[in-house]
C-alpha cells in the first residue's frame, strides 16, 4: 500500500488514494475480490458493522470492542515508546493499552483504539486465508509498514463509514463550521473528517494546511481532490 504523494506522507499529511503494488496488497485484493483498497476497507468494516444491534454515532468504542473480543483497554505511560496504542493477548481475546504520553484527547484515543481493532480485524481475515493457494510471500519489514497504513484506513473508515459520511456531508455545504460539526458527529478528529472529505469528494474545495512557526503562518500542503 504506496502513498502517491511521500511529500505529503511525511508531513503527516496521508492521502486517501492508495496503490496495490505489493505482495501483501495482491494477496488481500486477491482473497477479497477486491479491485481497489477502498472497496476491501469498506467490506471489511462493514461486515463488522453488520455485528452491531444498533448503529449511531458516534460509533460506540465498547460495543465493538465486545464484539472482538477486547477485554480491557486502559490508559497508561508506555515508557519511551512512541507508539500510539498497543494491542496484547489476553483471556479469550486482548488487551489494548493507550499510550497516555501520546494521547492526550479523547478523539486521539478513539483513533489509536480503531487502529488496533484494525489489526484485530486483518488478523480474523488472514486467519481464515490459505495463503500458499495465492503463491505469494509475506513477512517483510515492508509488509509491516504496509499493514500499519492500511490500519490507519481501517480506522478511519470505522470512525467515518463511507456511506454514512457521504449521507451526511450531502446535506450540508463546504465549511469550516460544518467540517467541525461532522468531526464532533463522528467522534474524529479534524484532520480525519478532512482527509474523508478528500476521499469521498462529496465537495467541490481546496484544503490549505498551516503550519504555525513562531510569528509566521505558512501552509504546510495543499490538497486538491480533483487535480
Amino acid at each position: 500500500v504506496v502513498s502517491d504523494a511521500n511529500s505529503m506522507e511525511k508531513s503527516g499529511f496521508i492521502p486517501s488514494k492508495i496503490y496495490w503494488r505489493s505482495d501483501f496488497a495482491r494477496l488481500i485484493c486477491l482473497a477479497s475480490g477486491s479491485k481497489t483498497p477502498e472497496v476491501f476497507i469498506r467490506r471489511l468494516v462493514r461486515s463488522l458493522y453488520n455485528r452491531m444491534p444498533d448503529i449511531s454515532f458516534p460509533v460506540s468504542l465498547e460495543l465493538i470492542a465486545r464484539i472482538l473480543d477486547v477485554k480491557a483497554i486502559d490508559c497508561m505511560p508506555l515508557g519511551q515508546t512512541n507508539e500510539d496504542a498497543v494491542l496484547l493477548p489476553a483471556m479469550n481475546g486482548y488487551k489494548i493499552l493507550l499510550n497516555s504520553n501520546i494521547n492526550a484527547n479523547n478523539k486521539r484515543k478513539r483513533f489509536s483504539c480503531c487502529h488496533e481493532f484494525a489489526h484485530i480485524l486483518l488478523e480474523k481475515y488472514f486467519s481464515k486465508i490459505n495463503i500458499e493457494k495465492y503463491n505469494v510471500s509475506l513477512g517483510s519489514t515492508c509488509d509491516f509498514r504496509e499493514e500499519e497504513y492500511l490500519c490507519q484506513k481501517i480506522a478511519a473508515e470505522i470512525l467515518l463509514p463511507h456511506e454514512a459520511f457521504r449521507a451526511q456531508t450531502a446535506q450540508k455545504k463546504p465549511s469550516g463550521y460544518e467540517i467541525y460539526g461532522l468531526a464532533e458527529t463522528f467522534g474524529a478528529s479534524i484532520s480525519a473528517t478532512i482527509r474523508k472529505l478528500l476521499e469521498i469528494k462529496t465537495w467541490l474545495f481546496d484544503f490549505v494546511y498551516w503550519r504555525i512557526v513562531g510569528d509566521d503562518i505558512n501552509p504546510k500542503e495543499t490538497w486538491n481532490p480533483y487535480g
